[in-house]
């Protein structure tokens, strides 16, 4: 848990200096706080099963685990609305950006910031609940069906050194 404590005050940190940083006037903000921290905890949970996701495939190859984790990392800012919009992306990777909850969850957050960006702010926060409940629920029984695997093969057993 102090974590996901840790997590939420470094995000505030990096917001109030980064935003002067960069240029940006202070003064055009508008925040929505309850927005905000609605979204800040559904990214907590939702960035959590996602790891837990992660941490399930990599439970057969110790070598391969951190390569997985940057992989994930890498498809997120591409798929998700953080680098350029996600309609941008060539078609072949439409799917996978509405299939993951980055998009909601930039589009959401920078309406945090400033209520005057505009979005469906209702759709997307339903689809962004309803896309952390599906990858809880999936990662939880993913992770159970690839640790009962690897326990049958004993994988988790082996020793490794590289």
């Amino acid at each position: 848990m102090i974590y996901y404590i840790l997590g939420f005050f470094l995000t505030i940190i990096v917001l109030a200096l980064g935003l002067p940083l960069v240029g940006y006037d202070l003064t055009n903000l508008k925040p929505n706080l309850a927005v905000f921290t609605i979204v800040m905890l559904l990214g907590f949970i939702w960035c959590t099963s996602l790891s837990i996701f992660t941490a399930s495939l990599s439970l057969f190859s110790s070598e391969y685990g951190p390569l997985i984790s940057e992989g994930m990392g890498g498809l997120l800012f591409l798929t998700g609305n953080v680098l350029f919009p996600a309609e941008k992306l060539p078609p072949w990777l439409h799917p996978i950006s509405e299939m993951l909850p980055m998009k909601e969850w930039m589009d959401l957050a920078r309406y945090s910031m400033n209520v005057d960006y505009a979005i469906n702010t209702p759709a997307l926060m339903a689809s962004l609940v309803a896309k952390t409940i599906i990858y809880v629920v999936f990662s939880t029984l993913f992770f159970k069906m690839m640790d009962r695997l690897a326990r049958k093969k004993g994988a988790l057993e082996a020793t490794t050194a590289h």
